[in-house]
């Protein structure tokens, strides 16, 4: 008994502390792609200084930079899936609609709402366009 005793000790303890660090891996992953308020309302602000011009220039530049920043963090640079699901595939199996109240509402407890910042209509339409 003794020796199982022990091996449990040799085996557990490393593998208890694997999955606490690969826990805090992710949650720091989270944590990072999201901003804070103050950062937010000043891209705010920044964004409607320039919304004019990037609005006669079609935006489609502005709006992956914003994807990317924003989404990267848990759907993958390529938004192929990650921690979260393919932005892909969901672009290409939901409606616009669909897409616009999952960012404003978030979805379970690993999608956080208002992530898109009043630009929920930009990014499902741009999500649409992803192939």
């Amino acid at each position: 008994m003794n020796k199982t005793l022990r091996g449990l000790l040799v085996a557990g303890v490393p593998a208890a502390l694997g999955i606490l660090f690969g826990v805090g891996v992710i949650m720091y992953g989270i944590q990072a792609g999201h901003k804070s308020e103050e950062a937010s309302a000043k891209e705010d602000q920044k964004q409607k200084q320039t919304q004019a011009s990037s609005t006669a220039s079609g935006g489609g530049s502005e709006m992956k930079g914003f994807v990317s920043q924003n989404c990267a963090t848990c759907h993958g640079q390529d938004l192929k899936g990650a921690f979260g699901p393919s932005l892909i595939k969901a672009g290409q199996s939901l409606s616009e609609e669909e897409l616009v109240n999952i960012l404003k509402n978030g979805k379970g407890s690993s999608m956080p709402k208002g992530l898109a910042s009043g630009k929920e209509a930009e990014v499902a339409k741009y999500l649409k366009t992803l192939k």
